[in-house]
């Protein structure tokens, strides 16, 4: 490391023996190198550092779709066990979803992402290939319990212009997952008129190097959440003594 650097990361009691910096009791770490060290921690925890990410859902640390992180950890707290998610745009995210809605129906017009992807699903998971820049709803029976992730590469607007204007909102899903939705604002709009209400979830993503936004669309008069219990708390977050959070 370069020395300037140094002063940034490390304390060092220049009253001792130059000699003896290597001594681990001379020196001590910078509040910014804490924050640093622990920005690290948190990031590499993300797979951030990664680029494999269906490799990655292997891991039982964490699920490592790429989604946006604020959204991952909203997702986490939902008790999801009884519904059924229609992945649009299969990867990571198939198997990482598995473990957590009842049945997962993916559909991706990578083949080679298909075919690897075979080898690893579960008994709750399925993927199909599709051809084209967008996706024919009509190809599967979507239920109105049943939530949409619209992660495909392609024209994902077209898509949600094709799914909300062949059915009434009654009849088509509680909850659609637009990825990127800052990237498809006329996607969004559509949605929104439809009768659905947007909450845009900005972050970090593994492997990104920019903010990017995954938002949660729902028909509010028709989704009720249902939270885990005990409350779920992601990885590094800290909980607060209970007397804090007395009545009385």
């Amino acid at each position: 490391m370069n020395p300037d650097l140094i002063q940034y990361f490390a304390q060092i009691d220049l009253d001792k023996n130059p000699r003896m910096v290597g001594n681990r009791s001379l020196v001590s770490v910078t509040a910014f190198g804490k924050q640093l060290a622990f920005a690290g921690s948190y990031l590499e925890s993300q797979g951030f550092f990664s680029e494999d990410t269906i490799e990655r859902s292997d891991q039982t640390n964490g699920s490592w779709p790429i989604l946006t992180w604020p959204f991952l950890d909203f997702i986490g707290c939902l008790e999801l066990s009884d519904t059924t998610l229609i992945e649009l745009g299969a990867g990571g995210s198939t198997l990482a979803f598995a473990k957590v809605f009842e049945r997962v129906v993916s559909f991706e017009n990578n083949r080679e992402f298909v075919e690897t992807l075979q080898t690893k699903l579960p008994e709750n998971a399925s993927v199909t290939h599709f051809s084209g820049d967008t996706f024919d709803m009509g190809a599967v029976d979507v239920k109105p319990d049943n939530w949409v992730l619209v992660d495909f590469s392609g024209k994902r607007t077209k898509f949600i212009k094709d799914l909300t204007t062949q059915k009434p909102i009654s009849e088509l899903p509680a909850a659609i997952i637009l990825d990127n939705s800052d990237w498809y604002r006329n996607g969004a709009r559509l949605l929104a008129s439809s009768g659905y209400a947007e909450v845009p979830f900005f972050g970090l993503k593994s492997g990104q190097t920019w903010v990017s936004c995954t938002s949660f669309f729902f028909v509010p008069d028709r989704l009720r959440l249902q939270f885990k219990t005990p409350f779920r708390q992601p990885l590094f977050s800290r909980s607060l003594s209970a007397k804090w959070d007395s009545l009385e």
